[in-house]
């Protein structure tokens, strides 16, 4: 299930949604070919992994090389007087960002049946490493905005460590929390209920 759902995060995770909302503003002048650009690679993917095991276990081993050549990528074009001027900004960015994780336990939490409910909504607070390269395709649509990538890349880099950092911990907090006062799957219809005996 989390695997299946990584195709519907990537809309908002890349630069789908920022470049639909920059044309909606008028900030931006975003074409609509941008649009269906972003869309394709992502639905040929979600048909062809569906269809084609074969394919889908290919780009499962292949994910943390693809992952590690994109941070080398980010990082060659990203000099030391941007990250610092950034830093700052892009610290207060992944603070923000991790604190989302409260409002996200909550809300998931409230969705889910009472016995199923669990600590992992707050995992979501995070900043994707990938949402690094969204100013960029960004500013392909609109060249007018060519000057602003190499400080909001920075600024993503920079809140995507700061999240990688702190939302394992507000997780497990969460998660220590309701084994404590036996919530969701540590209730005693839950899954985990003899987990939390046995502790």
């Amino acid at each position: 299930m989390n695997t299946g759902a990584i195709s519907i995060l990537s809309l908002n995770d890349g630069p789908f949604f920022t470049l639909i909302a920059l044309g909606a503003t008028g900030l931006a002048n975003i074409p609509i070919k941008s649009l269906i650009a972003v869309l394709v690679p992502l639905l040929i993917g979600f048909i062809w992994g569906n269809l084609d095991k074969g394919f889908r276990d290919a780009c499962k081993t292949a994910q943390p090389i693809v992952t590690f050549f994109m941070t080398i990528s980010i990082g060659a074009k990203t000099d030391i007087k941007t990250i610092l001027t950034a830093g700052a900004s892009g610290i207060v960015l992944g603070l923000i960002s991790a604190a989302t994780a409260v409002i996200f336990f909550f809300v998931i939490n409230l969705l889910l049946p009472k016995k199923e409910r669990n600590a992992m909504g707050a995992a979501i607070g995070t900043t994707a490493l990938n949402s690094a390269m969204t100013p960029a395709a960004v500013a392909e649509a609109d060249p007018s905005m060519e000057g602003m990538v190499s400080m909001a890349t920075a600024q993503c880099a920079t809140a995507s460590i700061i999240t990688l950092f702190l939302c394992p911990f507000i997780t497990a907090a969460f998660d220590k929390w309701m084994q404590k006062r036996q919530k969701g799957i540590y209730s005693p219809e839950g899954w985990a209920y003899d987990k939390v005996k046995a502790n």
